[in-house]
């Protein structure tokens, strides 16, 4: 049982982790992606960039919440 609770610990590190990291990322490159991508006519590859862009920090906020509330 404390195996199990110390993997759990271990994996809400790492999700908390991987989602600053996101956070991060998305703050030092945001001017850029401004000057390159909204300014651009829309595209197929525009879309796709925009969908992996803003659905990656939906999934790690689900998964913050999913971590972190005993409900789930």
């Amino acid at each position: 049982l404390a195996d199990l609770a110390h993997i759990l610990t271990v994996n809400k590190n790492y999700v908390l982790g991987y989602s600053v990291m996101l956070l991060y990322d998305h703050i030092l490159t945001f001017g850029r992606e401004v000057q390159f991508m909204w300014t651009h006519p829309f595209t197929m590859p525009t879309y796709l960039f925009f969908i992996f862009r803003y659905v990656t920090p939906l999934v790690c906020i689900l998964n913050i919440i999913a971590e972190h509330s005993p409900g789930w």
